[in-house]
């Protein structure tokens, strides 16, 4: 008898889990401020906390604001929120949410197809963005990025498609496949920095920025030590690439009958590189193989003079707009002004 009712236990388990029936993804749930149930988990030993979803059938955060709170009582005890989980905004319709600082991963998947996301703002502290993670966030008219992220999943901003100001990713160590691909309204990106000491340097995965239709100019550091194929192709309106790497030859690139730019580009484009460094890239060939190479120490500096008149601003070596004269070498009208 025993063994009857122990079969029949086991096909009802069975049974149970063909038929998709799953427990709770979170702990507790808590209100915040405004009253909208958050859901949370226990991470890092229960000392810290991960926002997630009620149920992953259906969307957990149908409001028009959600403001996570940097630290929730639950049963008298007080936690930091670090973590935004995996899906736990997926399909929401929600139109804006409000990090706060203490979080620092958003994990893969976290806002998959929030497609009325207005605005995207990733607080400073955050170093590692997810697969996935804003997907097909369409509606979002603008999206910030922190400098201090290190790691970006595939398809992390896949089809973002509105509004999405200069990219600045100095201390990124890897950009995953398609990472940015469809975003085509993101005009000028920045990656990698010039300090060789930057762990594993930075990869850029296979078609990153494909499909980046307005992208206008691309910068990178000399930290880039890997750019996968397709990673700027069908962007037709890229014409100025700036290069900080001292040693071209030795980037590592696989084109899988690709390339890493459009062909043309290398007819109708500018390639700005380090000062004593031309003869490197001429001999490097691959990638590189520009008709029009410059040397300079600014860098590929460019459209600072406006509708044919000098308009007198002053600009650093990074292309940044000052008031007054900064330490160094400074660019007015298109002349070198040292202080």
């Amino acid at each position: 008898m025993d063994t009857i009712k122990t079969k029949v236990a086991l096909y009802i388990v069975i049974l149970l889990g063909m038929v998709g029936v799953s427990t709770p993804s979170y702990g507790f749930s808590v209100e915040n401020n405004d009253g909208v149930p958050i859901y949370y988990k226990f991470i890092n030993d229960n000392k810290e906390l991960e926002v997630t979803y009620k149920s992953y059938e259906t969307p957990s955060y149908n409001y028009i604001r959600v403001v996570i709170p940097e630290e929730v009582t639950y049963e008298n005890v007080t936690r930091k929120v670090t973590s935004i989980g995996e899906y736990a905004f997926k399909d929401c319709n929600v139109s804006e949410v409000v990090i706060p600082n203490t979080v620092t991963i958003i994990k893969d998947c976290a806002f998959l197809y929030c497609g009325q996301l207005s605005s995207i703002t990733i607080p400073d502290q955050v170093d590692s963005i997810g697969k996935s993670a804003f997907q097909g966030c369409g509606g979002a008219y603008s999206i910030t990025i922190p400098k201090n992220v290190r790691y970006i999943g595939d398809y992390a901003f896949l089809g973002c498609t509105n509004q999405m100001y200069t990219i600045d990713l100095p201390n990124v160590n890897y950009i995953g496949k398609n990472a940015f691909s469809d975003c085509v309204n993101l005009p000028k990106i920045s990656i990698g920095n010039d300090d060789t000491s930057l762990e594993n340097g930075t990869t850029i995965g296979e078609a990153a920025f494909m499909n980046c239709l307005n992208l206008l100019r691309v910068t990178l550091g000399n930290s880039v030590t890997s750019i996968g194929y397709d990673a700027f192709v069908n962007c037709k309106h890229l014409c100025v690439v700036v290069s900080h790497i001292l040693e071209p030859s030795a980037v590592r690139y696989e084109l899988h009958g690709g390339s890493i730019f459009d062909r043309d580009i290398h007819e109708r484009g500018s390639l700005y590189v380090p000062k004593g460094t031309i003869d490197k890239y001429k001999n490097a060939n691959g990638i590189w193989t520009f008709t029009r190479i410059y040397e300079d120490e600014t860098l590929g500096i460019v459209e600072i003079i406006q509708n044919g008149e000098d308009n007198g601003h002053i600009y650093d070596l990074n292309g940044r707009r000052h008031n007054q004269l900064q330490k160094g070498l400074n660019i007015i009208g298109g002349k070198k002004i040292l202080k």
